[in-house]
């Protein structure tokens, strides 16, 4: 008598434009990648695709439409660059100038991916971007800022680090010369000395004692009456 093995169960068929181990973590990840290498004027679903090597349609299974994306990118980055282990409940000014390092951190590591979200607004409530802006403002108000302080301060912060971001950015482009003999041949040939060795000897861009003494000036707001 012989036996019949039973019938091996088929593997169930991806549905058209699903792709074997694509996450959205996955698809984020890839985006980020996208606009820290060429800029987020870069991004799209399709350029996403091409960077994972599935099909554009396989990464409508994740996000919806580019909107969707950016709001993922942003959670995504303040979550692992800025929130991660931030220490809270200690002096509220010293908590401020530690997501004010963090801020300045990501956007030397990152700056096309600090660029991409500044002044950004998420479609979707309660994101990483707006609990790390609301414990900011939080913070600012218990060290005795008024609303108008805390906004003003918050602003300058997110400045500060920005400008560092842009200029890092375009000082880290690749050059004929050195930045060193730039700065040199700059300086030598300026009609205004003093103000030229000044800027000559201006700490580089991503110098975190310089941003640290800026970061004192947009504190000292918290001392000045409201106007």
């Amino acid at each position: 008598m012989t036996t019949t093995s039973p019938a091996r169960s088929a593997a169930p068929r991806r549905g058209r434009g699903v792709a074997a181990g694509l996450t959205k973590a996955r698809v984020v990840a890839a985006a980020e990648r996208i606009i820290d290498d060429r800029g987020f004027d870069a991004l799209s679903l399709r350029s996403v695709a091409a960077e994972l090597g599935v099909s554009p349609a396989a990464i409508y299974n994740h996000v919806k439409d580019r909107s969707e994306l950016v709001d993922a990118i942003a959670d995504d980055f303040v979550a692992r660059e800025m929130l991660a282990d931030l220490p809270q409940g200690g002096d509220p000014v010293e908590f401020v100038r530690e997501a004010a390092r963090r801020i300045h951190r990501a956007g030397c590591r990152h700056p096309e991916l600090l660029l991409a979200i500044v002044g950004h607004r998420p479609e979707v409530e309660r994101t990483s971007q707006h609990l790390f802006g609301e414990l900011i403002i939080e913070n600012l108000l218990a060290a005795g800022a008024s609303a108008q302080q805390a906004q003003l301060i918050y602003r300058a912060i997110i400045s500060l680090a920005t400008g560092a971001a842009v200029g890092y950015r375009n000082i880290s482009r690749p050059s004929e010369t050195t930045l060193a003999e730039r700065k040199e041949r700059q300086r030598a040939a300026s009609d205004h000395p003093e103000a030229a060795q000044i800027l000559h000897d201006m700490p580089e861009l991503g110098d975190e004692a310089g941003y640290e003494r800026q970061i004192d000036l947009a504190l000292g707001a918290l001392a000045w009456e409201d106007r």
